[in-house]
């Protein structure tokens, strides 16, 4: 009986008493420990707000490289381009005024027309081209044409 008379003590007397107790100490602590976890929140934030624009300078500093870089492709692209029309354009006449080419000619003057139209070569070598897939083809042999023997060429 003992222990009855205890737990009805408890209620009647000690929990009306500690309850106001209770719900004053937690509804001091409830909102500090939800403001500090909102402070949390907000710093972590901070913090990604502040490596995303971090990686948006990087990137736009990337983008200005690449800017750079595809312009200076470009203009390479186009020196390439007009020294590959300068080469076929000798090789093809030279060619032309021999009346034959040979097999190591004929691959070189063909790959290199297909890497000229590749890069965007205009019809000018076409008909030149077109010539030179007419001349007769020969066997490998040493061609001494007029000026190219005797500079090295």
């Amino acid at each position: 009986m003992d222990v009855l008379q205890s737990t009805e003590h408890f209620f009647m007397n000690v929990l009306p008493v500690a309850t106001p107790i209770v719900v004053a100490w937690l509804g001091y602590k409830m909102p500090k420990k939800s403001k500090e976890l909102t402070d949390q929140i907000i710093s972590e934030l901070n913090d990604v707000k502040k490596q995303i624009k971090d990686v948006q300078i990087t990137a736009d500093e990337n983008n200005l490289k690449i800017d750079e870089v595809q312009a200076k492709l470009k203009l390479h692209d186009d020196a390439h381009l007009v020294t590959m029309r300068m080469r076929l354009d000798r090789d093809i006449r030279r060619a032309i005024r021999r009346g034959f080419t040979t097999k190591d000619e004929f691959y070189v003057v063909e790959n290199m027309h297909n890497s000229y139209k590749a890069l965007g070569g205009n019809g000018y070598i076409d008909h030149l081209y077109n010539n030179f897939e007419a001349l007769q083809i020969r066997d490998d042999i040493l061609i001494e044409d007029e000026k190219g023997a005797q500079n090295g060429l």
